[in-house]
Parts: C-alpha cells; structure tokens; sequence
C-alpha cells in the first residue's frame, strides 16, 4: 500500500497531540521536538485524508 493511499483519523491525530502535551509538561525539549514533528510533518501529509469525526 502507498503512504498517498492511507488516511488517519480526527482522534488519532487528538491522541497524538495530547501525547506530545503530555511528554512535554516532563520534557520540554522532547515534547516540543514531538510537536514539530506533528506540526510539521504529519499533519501536513494528511491534510486531504482526515476523515471527519461523526
């Protein structure tokens, strides 16, 4: 299967940035590092595949 191909879910994304809130609150560096990465590399390629919750 292709990455194009794949989808991820409104509440997956909402673990993940919870998880990074988390990690960051112990781990500044480390959380903010986890959120760049969800700012700036996840999200982005998901932006059209983002099926809503309903």
């Amino acid at each position: 299967m292709a990455a194009a191909d794949l989808f991820i879910s409104a509440i997956t994304i909402l673990e993940l940035k919870i998880g990074t809130v988390l990690i960051e609150r112990r781990d500044g560096l480390h959380g903010g590092r986890l959120q760049a990465w969800l700012i700036k590399r996840v999200l982005p390629k998901f932006t059209r595949r983002t099926p809503p919750v309903a």
